[in-house]
């Protein structure tokens, strides 16, 4: 079965699946808005995909932080009441 194909995925709403779909469906709209944006200014349209993947870098080592800082307090929370770890 091809792994791109939607037809047989109608009633699979698996995480993988839809993880999948939403993956491929960002990358075709990207592409194609990439490809608009080349064809009128190629300079402009690459100084905006680095701004954008510089900001989505921002907020996923932001939100990394986060997830580690609530998992310290956690873990630091069960020590002092169970004794845990």
């Amino acid at each position: 079965m091809n792994s791109d194909t939607i037809s047989d995925k109608i009633f699979d709403l698996s995480y993988a699946t839809i993880n999948q779909l939403t993956k491929k469906g960002i990358d075709d709209a990207m592409e194609k808005v990439f490809q608009v944006e080349k064809e009128n200014n190629e300079d402009c349209v690459c100084r905006q995909l680095q701004k954008l993947i510089e900001v989505l870098e921002y907020k996923i080592l932001m939100r990394i932080q986060y997830l580690i800082e609530v998992a310290k307090y956690i873990m630091n929370r069960s020590m002092k009441v169970n004794k845990v770890c």
